[in-house]
């Protein structure tokens, strides 16, 4: 994994502790993090797909259930358009979310929902997003989603990769395996 984003990841694992939950964060989020909330479920209501990538970092890494890291826009662009294929909703709270004092990292943690037209596409979780700064907004290095529901198998009900991944799966040299999973 790329040291500065494993470091980031890292960092923003270590952090949430220490985001109380005696605190009130909804009454004390940063503007900026709501606004990358908002954008992200405007383009996921219009299925927007360029929309929704352009809140990615080119080199985001995507983190789904029962799957291995992926670091791949192509993943993450086939994930989200399963999902529109689907007629699936999906929907993210921002309930936590902090800006490191230095302003070099961010990050948001809430629930989603995707409800789609078959029982199989129902699905409920948390999710984490880090963010780094990109111009005057921020802009999602790493994607971490987990569902309510327990997995019964080890494979994802998401969508197989048809896209072809370098290295198949590789994040800096280390080996992957399934490309595929939905939120």
């Amino acid at each position: 994994m790329n040291a500065r984003v494993g470091f980031l990841v890292f960092a923003a694992l270590v952090a949430t502790p220490a985001l109380s939950q005696e605190h009130d964060w909804a009454s004390s989020l940063d503007p900026a993090l709501v606004q990358v909330n908002e954008r992200f479920n405007d383009a996921i209501e219009s299925e927007n797909i360029e929309e929704l990538l352009a809140l990615y970092a080119e080199n985001a890494v995507f983190l789904a259930p029962n799957e291995s890291p992926v670091r791949d826009s192509r993943v993450i662009k086939e994930n989200y358009v399963w999902v529109f294929e689907q007629g699936a909703e999906l929907s993210h709270t921002l309930d936590q979310g902090f800006v490191a004092e230095d302003g070099t990292l961010a990050v948001m943690i809430g629930r989603y929902r995707l409800h789609g037209g078959s029982p199989d596409l129902d699905d409920s979780g948390s999710y984490l997003f880090a963010l780094t700064p990109a111009g005057n907004s921020w802009e999602i290095v790493a994607d971490i989603f987990n569902s309510d529901i327990r997995s019964t198998s080890t494979k994802s009900s998401g969508p197989e990769s048809s896209v072809p991944v370098p290295g198949d799966g590789e994040i800096d040299g280390e080996p992957g395996r399934d490309q595929g999973a939905a939120r």
